[in-house]
């Protein structure tokens, strides 16, 4: 038995699964979770538009319910999709076994071919039974799967089929095709459900984490300030950010005239930031105050390391030039700058990722530098040194050196060319080299 985690859980399901998964929802006791029957694939999308920001995580019934969900609704809830497998296939043949002798053609769909063969052999009912497979395709539609089991029936090349969807099914027993629906297994029900739970324990405990803000407004160079404007403008961008705690159940401190922390939990942060994407709140006031904001925002497990990370995070904005942010994740990791002209990279300052250590060693590059160009990479694929000297912030000419360093060791090659202006010199495209592990 588990106990209720507090942990909001969402199952969705057709009527034909409902009976397993209350039978395997009263096995975990209290459990905070609702089970939402749907009957059609326009009516389960109504279901999870409606209800999502009901629940922590959701689980589906099924692959295509979960693909459904994620093409058209996203990813604001967490989601874990119950898969047909091995035990699913071999309760589907045992139910034809028991209802008559176990058909010698049958056709089947959703699973993979590699699997149907496996489990046949395993069985011992490989040379006494033809297959026909369908593997899943999310963008298939189902009609598509009628026609296939429909013209083998027709075609009288198949006894039975075996099928993991409801509308398949249902059409297919309209048609008189000796059909029989395969259903989840309590089995992988009950992996589901206790997978749920440690998820949405994961990310509430993530959630709560203590997150701070360290805050410095710079006024423009192009201002005049007397003590009594400075004085003001302190005391604009203390009342702004009071407005904004308030918004997210944060808390300021005065570190000085133009310095600042803001206390909060990483949810209330991440919900500020778009999750880490922008900092529009900030670049408002920069407007108003005719000021440059710089922010570092850190999260950790205890205040001292969001603190620490939070002031890292100021430095790195304070070097930009311009107003700006950085995050500093609890697992080191950098985002930024956020809130710029440029697009944020993801790296860290750490050099324990034995990749990281060996390209720094062998181009003699820091791994800091490093680092932000392999997540540029990943983010662009390809690029021109003047696309990544915008993003690392530095000079074309210093990044030419980068290059040439990437390139001598063998983790850069040139790719194409290109001529953005008619009368200009063409542009060398880059591609980081890859390697036979997959990494650059």
């Amino acid at each position: 038995m588990m106990e209720n985690h507090n942990v909001r859980i969402g199952f969705l399901t057709t009527p034909e699964g409902e009976t397993a998964f209350r039978e395997v929802l009263h096995e975990f006791g209290n459990i905070d979770g609702r089970l939402l029957i749907y009957h059609s694939d326009d009516e389960l999308l109504e279901l999870i538009e409606n209800l999502q920001r009901e629940f922590d995580v959701l689980i589906f019934g099924g692959p295509l319910s979960y693909h459904l969900y994620r093409k058209y609704v996203g990813d604001n809830v967490p989601t874990l999709c119950i898969d047909y497998k091995e035990i699913e296939l071999m309760s589907g043949l045992l139910s034809l076994l028991n209802e008559r002798k176990l058909p010698a053609r049958v056709a089947l769909d959703t699973f993979a071919s590699e699997l149907v063969d496996e489990v046949l052999k395993e069985t011992g009912i490989a040379g006494c039974m033809k297959t026909y497979v369908k593997p899943f395709d999310p963008a298939e539609p189902h009609e598509a799967i009628v026609r296939f089991h429909r013209e083998l029936w027709e075609s009288g090349k198949i006894d039975h089929v075996l099928t993991c969807r409801r509308s398949v099914f249902e059409a297919l027993s309209a048609a008189r095709v000796p059909v029989t629906k395969i259903l989840p297994s309590k089995f992988n029900i009950r992996n589901s459900i206790a997978k749920a739970v440690l998820l949405g324990e994961n990310i509430k405990n993530a959630n709560f984490q203590i997150a701070i803000g360290h805050f410095l407004v710079v006024p423009d160079s192009s201002r005049q300030d007397s003590e009594y404007a400075q004085e003001k403008l302190s005391l604009d961008f203390h009342r702004y950010l009071v407005d904004i705690a308030q918004r997210f159940n944060a808390s300021i401190m005065p570190l000085g005239m133009f310095e600042y922390l803001m206390y909060t939990s990483r949810g209330f942060l991440e919900e500020m930031t778009r999750l880490w994407t922008e900092t529009s709140v900030f670049r408002d006031a920069e407007l108003k105050l005719s000021a440059h904001i710089y922010a570092g925002f850190g999260a950790g497990k205890t205040p001292l390391a969001a603190q620490t990370h939070a002031k890292s995070a100021l430095e790195r904005a304070k070097e930009t030039g311009e107003g700006c942010a950085y995050l500093i994740r609890d697992d080191g990791k950098i985002v930024g700058p956020l809130g710029g002209a440029k697009e944020p990279l993801e790296f860290t300052h750490r050099t324990t990722d034995p990749l990281l250590q060996e390209m720094a060693a062998r181009t003699h590059l820091s791994a800091d530098t490093v680092a932000k160009v392999l997540s540029f990479s990943r983010i662009h694929g390809s690029f021109t040194a003047e696309e990544l000297a915008n993003a690392l912030g530095v000079t074309t000419r210093n990044v030419r050196n980068i290059l040439r360093k990437l390139a001598d060791a063998g983790y850069l090659e040139e790719s194409g060319m290109e001529r953005p202006y008619p009368k200009g010199r063409p542009r060398k495209i880059f591609t980081l080299a890859m390697r036979d592990n997959g990494a650059p």
